[in-house]
């Protein structure tokens, strides 16, 4: 939808397969669906990797089937968390979104949604199995910046309420101004604007 009037949104472009689609979440120039194939015996998750870079024209470039009826989608830095109503909550690397890769799996109760606060994941668990709480090892470190040395990740969780994170990488201790911006270009909160230091960073807003 392009809603640069948000109060007119318009079709841009739409993309096509075969199944349903249970959810989706954002991150840089790609968009991950967690959707459903529908042969003739089951019904199997797969998990699309979109590349949006130009939003009237977006391309699958990346794929991987895992489990049955996907519920949601959730990505922190690198890692997607694909929840799965029978097959437990699957964990991928996309740090190359063409070529997910299956890193870690739950297969305790059967997982509905699920909200992110890392390192804790909070699961509705379905089929009368309750609620968890999943304490997921996320990596410590972040991945190597491009050869600039600075670098700004997708904020996690997205969409967030109350709180999201950021997280960013610096070349060396700098001044540092953080902004966020409405769709309409006008400043809605100023989170960081200090001298900060070099390596790994991240703020909560």
């Amino acid at each position: 939808m392009d809603i640069a009037d948000p109060l007119n949104p318009t079709e841009a472009a739409t993309y096509g397969f075969v199944g349903a689609a249970a959810d989706i979440v954002i991150g840089g120039n790609y968009a991950y669906l967690a959707t459903e194939s529908m042969p003739t015996d089951t019904v199997h998750t797969v998990l699309r990797v979109i590349d949006i870079s130009n939003p009237l024209t977006p391309m699958e470039v990346g794929s991987y089937a895992a489990g049955r009826y996907g519920t949601s989608v959730s990505l922190y830095g690198s890692y997607l968390y694909l929840n799965t109503l029978f097959g437990g909550l699957h964990v991928f690397d996309v740090t190359d979104p063409t070529n997910p890769v299956e890193t870690g799996l739950y297969t305790g109760a059967t997982i509905g949604r699920v909200a992110a606060v890392p390192p804790f994941f909070y699961a509705a668990a379905g089929l009368h199995a309750g609620f968890e709480i999943l304490q997921l090892d996320i990596p410590s470190s972040i991945p190597e910046p491009a050869a600039s040395g600075l670098a700004l990740y997708q904020n996690y969780p997205n969409p967030f309420n109350p709180m999201t994170t950021i997280s960013f990488v610096l070349p060396r201790p700098m001044a540092v101004e953080l902004a966020i911006y409405d769709v309409k270009g006008k400043l809605v909160a100023t989170i960081i604007d200090e001298f900060t230091s070099g390596g790994p960073n991240s703020t909560t807003w």
